[in-house]
């Protein structure tokens, strides 16, 4: 894998500097999975994130002789890495599937779902089959089958792509049976992930909102570079989860996340909807209004953000928003309360609620 690696970013650079982007996927589950690999032999998710890796590798290198031009007369259309690429382009959505269904401990959620399991290894095998018999195009014919049986073979290669959304829910409703049953940090590990795929989901579903109303048919080249960045998020979230490395940070980071997101939606629709509605009213842009969206949208952040914040961390960060509700409780408590000893017994439930201390002593000058 690391020597093919090369080539493939000498490609890409070749190609379009931006189409760095599939060498980096490539690079993010390789090395994610060597490192569990060799960190936790005994979980399954590393050598399998492995496989996803050597298989993005493929269509990293054979993508560009065929599915874009103006490169250079040595990487002009080649039959055999165009048929590499073609022969991956099912498999590769499908084999990420494999180490999702096996997240986070390397094992099924029951012995029944190895049948599942099976399924997707066969369907996979399945997959190159049309995709080494499809059409080349790009003028190139291919040399095992003829022309109607090639082109057959691409419809079906194209198909199959359909099967990856179905294989996605499976894949969630194992998570859903992992969470029902698993242990605190289990279901921490499974946020990590869940957190990482909804990102990139949600970046997926603008972009098609935004090729169905602006009309745009494909992303420009800072969409392709934040789409690619997205994609190795959930790689990192792997090696985060199996690792266990800050693992009770997804609490915060979901909250915060939700929460700007939710105040940054609200605050682009008090400034944006007044400057449209008055744009139509008055037949073109007014200065006035203008400023008024502003300081609308200004005077709106702050209290959303701390009503929205309080709402998202009674839900996903209830940790501290249980803490915040103990202190609130023990300073009206102080207020009322002038015998020392029963000051400190409510410290020491403060303190225990709290951070949890092996022990808690009260010192008094």
């Amino acid at each position: 894998m690391v020597l093919a690696f090369v080539p493939a970013c000498f490609i890409a650079l070749l190609a379009n500097p931006w189409f760095l982007a599939y060498p980096a996927l490539t690079a993010a589950y390789g090395c994610t999975g060597i490192l569990l690999w060799l960190r936790r032999s005994d979980n399954a998710v590393g050598p399998l994130l492995t496989m996803v890796g050597t298989v993005f590798l493929i269509g990293a290198i054979g993508t560009p002789f065929g599915a874009y031009s103006g490169l250079p007369v040595f990487l002009e259309p080649s039959l055999v890495p165009i048929l590499a690429a073609n022969s991956v382009l099912v498999a590769s959505a499908l084999v990420l599937l494999l180490p999702l269904l096996r997240f986070p401990d390397g094992r099924l959620p029951a012995p029944g779902w190895r049948w599942i399991e099976r399924g997707l290894l066969t369907l996979i095998a399945v997959s190159i089959v049309p995709g080494l018999l499809a059409d080349p195009q790009h003028g190139l014919e291919n040399p095992f089958v003829g022309g109607s049986v090639a082109a057959t073979a691409r419809s079906i290669m194209e198909g199959m792509l359909g099967v990856f959304p179905i294989g996605l829910m499976v894949v969630f409703a194992a998570m859903r049976v992992r969470y029902r049953r698993g242990s605190e940090i289990e279901r921490k590990q499974l946020k990590w992930l869940l957190t990482a795929i909804g990102s990139y989901a949600l970046f997926q579903m603008v972009g098609q909102a935004q090729r169905v109303v602006v009309g745009i048919e494909s992303w420009n080249v800072a969409g392709f570079v934040f789409d690619s960045l997205l994609g190795t998020l959930i790689p990192v979230s792997i090696l985060i989860a199996v690792m266990r490395y800050r693992l009770y940070e997804i609490d915060r980071i979901v909250s915060r996340t939700v929460t700007y997101g939710s105040v940054g939606l609200i605050v682009a629709l008090a400034y944006v909807l007044p400057v449209l509605a008055f744009s139509r009213l008055l037949g073109g842009s007014n200065d006035l209004v203008v400023a008024a969206s502003t300081l609308t949208a200004a005077a709106v952040f702050n209290p959303a953000r701390r009503r929205i914040q309080e709402i998202v961390e009674r839900r996903f960060n209830r940790t501290r928003f249980d803490a915040e509700k103990q202190v609130e409780l023990f300073g009206e408590r102080l207020q009322a309360e002038t015998d020392l000893v029963a000051i400190e017994g409510h410290l020491d439930r403060l303190m225990s609620a709290t951070v949890a201390p092996e022990r808690v002593g009260l010192w008094i000058r």
